[in-house]
């Protein structure tokens, strides 16, 4: 009894396996990093943590210390704009290398990953998988 294998969709499936084979991470990897530094960034805007708490207000007695204009973490832009991205041994790093960057983040958290954040980067991750599948470079 002769059994007939039809190969069409192997073809289709080596094909892909291919295209992701020979993607180009380091395109994702600045995406995600572009994404993930944003999102740090949009703390200084909205004044809470990664978990969703509010920063909590200055004291009266520094606040009297500060200019009008002047908000939490917003005196210089210096912070806010410190905030980078790099790959290092293939693991993506987001942060501030400005000294004063650790004691403020004990006291006002603005680095770290909300629930929120990790799916806006699986989305970021998908959407690039999706455009490596369909057999563009990869994403929007």
């Amino acid at each position: 009894m002769p059994v007939d294998i039809k190969t069409s969709g192997v073809h289709r499936i080596i094909s892909v396996l291919r295209r992701l084979s020979r993607a180009n991470d380091a395109r994702l990897h600045r995406k995600v990093g572009r994404l993930v530094a944003k999102q740090h960034r949009s703390r200084f805007e909205t004044k809470r943590s990664p978990a969703g708490v509010r920063w909590k207000a200055w004291s009266p007695e520094y606040k009297k210390t500060r200019s009008s204009g002047k908000s939490l973490l917003n005196d210089s832009g210096a912070l806010k704009e410190s905030i980078q991205q790099r790959m290092a041994s293939q693991v993506l790093q987001v942060g501030s290398e400005v000294e004063y960057a650790l004691p403020v983040n004990a006291a006002r958290p603005f680095i770290g990953m909300s629930s929120q954040d990790e799916n806006e980067v699986m989305d970021t991750i998908a959407s690039h998988v999706q455009g490596l599948l369909s057999g563009g470079p990869g994403g929007r």
